[in-house]
């Protein structure tokens, strides 16, 4: 930290954004295409990611610590067809550009890219089904996948954020609030480590905040305990999102006493934490309660469905290696576990993932006709791969959205079979979101 800031308004950004829109669509990108955007946490991915969602186009975040071989699938897969990267990432991106046949433009985002250009609205209608985000998975297992994620969903995960944020977004600072609008002169403020071009960073800290229209800090240095306490010192942060890893590594760095606390030394003004990724375990949630002075809020989440389970400490208490209640407009239930040789592993992510977003755990009666929907065998079919891609299935069945849609991999026709021939509402329409629920109301099927 050099002690350099820069304040950007939400009315640059949306000029910014506007004339980005712009210069887009002077490239050819139209609605529904692929953007690649490989940036840091700056003002500049702001600006990308507004721009580019509110044209109707799909964004695509790419690390910046991608190698030529992760950037060159992700680019081919996806068939973007443009970049818009951080000055530092074009020689990368130039050097795969043969890679990907349909990517025809790379532009490096300096504001010189922008401010000649017409600064007139350019937002478009969508609809709620309209991709808007396509972020692939780490690739554990085989090549990544691309989750495709509409912008209903972007809705649907505001409810696990702002409980995790313990209300984050409807904090009172102002007076004369009128119905509908939000608390003026508000004094959150939001920083995460998380890098925007993950779920993490980008669904977890970055379009949430600026959905509220709330202050978010962006911060390209490398994480360090001392250069994290520092940076929420001197910004005021006050919500933040910090994997277990960070929070260990903080606590190693400055375990503080019970005379001098952390959140005395550096002055913090934390009001919630949340973590994710693996456990927190007993000792930093200990940590968090007594030396940064809030209770951390663990949540459970993954790529394609965000915000399912997770703690909320302004409306019920946490327990330590609990992952916490259904978040508001989610139903969790558990499953029964399926019988046969089905690895640990992948019986593990039945409880964890299968077991989310369900309108009903065991009869599956259809939300409006009244009719039960036929149950299947306990078992899951097939050999070991086919069990793994009905588990897929099964995943995106309680997501609410069907596979053709959301699965971006060279194996989503092999996963749509599996859907259509496995599930009993293949058939027969979902039904319409609710206006008062975030998430949509699914049907499910039980094998």
């Amino acid at each position: 930290m050099d002690g350099r800031t820069r304040k950007y308004t939400y009315r640059q950004l949306q000029r910014a954004a506007n004339q980005l829109s712009h210069v887009l669509r002077s490239h050819g990108v139209a609605h529904g295409d692929r953007v690649a955007i490989v940036m840091p946490q700056c003002f500049a991915t702001a600006v990308a990611y507004v721009a580019v969602l509110q044209m109707g186009a799909v964004a695509m975040p790419l690390s910046m610590l991608f190698g030529p071989d992760a950037l060159g699938f992700r680019l081919h897969d996806s068939e973007a067809v443009l970049a818009l990267c951080d000055p530092a990432a074009l020689d990368s991106l130039e050097l795969v550009k043969p890679q990907a046949p349909l990517l025809r433009t790379v532009l490096s985002m300096t504001s010189a890219l922008w401010q000649d250009a017409n600064s007139a609205a350019a937002s478009v209608t969508t609809r709620a089904e309209d991709a808007a985000v396509l972020i692939y998975t780490s690739g554990t297992t085989g090549n990544p996948k691309g989750a495709l994620i509409a912008h209903r969903c972007l809705i649907g995960n505001l409810s696990g954020f702002v409980a995790s944020q313990n209300w984050f977004g409807f904090d009172s600072g102002g007076s004369e609030v009128h119905a509908g609008e939000l608390p003026q002169g508000s004094s959150a403020v939001f920083w995460s480590p998380a890098d925007w071009a993950w779920t993490g960073g980008l669904m977890d800290a970055l379009l949430p905040t600026l959905y509220f229209g709330r202050n978010i800090v962006a911060f390209k240095g490398r994480f360090t305990p001392q250069t994290a306490l520092e940076l929420m010192q001197r910004c005021g942060v006050t919500h933040t999102f910090l994997f277990p890893t960070a929070l260990k590594a903080m606590m190693r760095a400055y375990p503080g006493t019970a005379a001098q606390p952390v959140r005395k030394t550096f002055g913090l003004q934390l009001q919630a934490i949340m973590s994710a990724g693996e456990a927190v375990g007993d000792a930093v949630f200990d940590y968090c309660h007594a030396q940064l002075g809030v209770t951390v809020n663990e949540m459970f989440g993954q790529t394609e469905i965000n915000y399912i389970v997770g703690n909320s400490t302004g409306f019920f208490p946490a327990k330590p290696g609990s992952m916490g209640l259904a978040y508001p407009g989610h139903c969790v239930a558990v499953i029964v576990k399926p019988a046969g040789s089905a690895p640990a592993a992948l019986s593990a992510r039945w409880h964890c993932t299968a077991a989310t977003s369900m309108a009903r755990p065991i009869r599956f009666s259809s939300l409006g006709t009244g009719k039960t929907m036929p149950q299947r065998g306990p078992n899951l079919p097939g050999t070991g791969a086919e069990r793994a891609i009905s588990q897929y299935a099964i995943q995106r069945v309680i997501c609410g959205t069907r596979a053709a849609a959301t699965m971006y991999s060279s194996r989503r026709d092999t996963v749509l079979a599996q859907v259509k021939s496995k599930t009993a509402w293949s058939s027969t329409p979902l039904l319409p979101m609710r206006p008062w629920c975030p998430s949509p109301i699914v049907r499910a099927a039980r094998w």
